[in-house]
Formats: C-alpha cells, sequence, structure tokens
C-alpha cells in the first residue's frame, strides 16, 4: 500500500511540472516509525519505514528536490480505525 501510495505521488508530480525533465526532479520522503522515531530521507520510490517487525507508521513528510518554483506538496494518507 505504501508504495502504491508513493508511485501515485511520483506520477502526479511528474505530469504537473511543465517544461522540468522529470528525472531533474526528486521527490523526497521520511517517516516516523513507532518505538524507532523519524527515520531518513529516502527518494524516488525507495523504501522507508521498517519490514517485518510490526512497527506501525505514524507519520510522513515529503517534499520536492530540484523543483523549479516554490510551492507545497498535498498529500493525504489513511489513519487505521
Amino acid at each position: 500500500m505504501k508504495k502504491k501510495l508513493l508511485i501515485l505521488i511520483l506520477f502526479l508530480c511528474f505530469i504537473f511540472i511543465p517544461n522540468v525533465k522529470a528525472e531533474e526532479i526528486k521527490v523526497s520522503y521520511k517517516t516516523h516509525v513507532q518505538d524507532i522515531g523519524w527515520m531518513n530521507y529516502v527518494k524516488n520510490g525507495e523504501l522507508s519505514g521498517t519490514t517485518g517487525q510490526s512497527t506501525r507508521l505514524e507519520a510522513i513528510q515529503l517534499k520536492l528536490d530540484n523543483a523549479p518554483y516554490t510551492g507545497n506538496i498535498e498529500y493525504k494518507v489513511h489513519a487505521q480505525d
């Protein structure tokens, strides 16, 4: 599910950025994991969080690197229950 969300974010970012080559823009993100805290930034579809440890993903931060403009990223997440 997380990987599908990140792929969708990347796709939408590249569609709406005119006159810029997609490979020049990087989407970086980091996650806050239960009992661990904030992980380091990763980019462009790399795994952020843990696998096989049964820990919750509690928060996420995203940013664009090398974007030709200023602004914000809007994103939506699903919270269990």
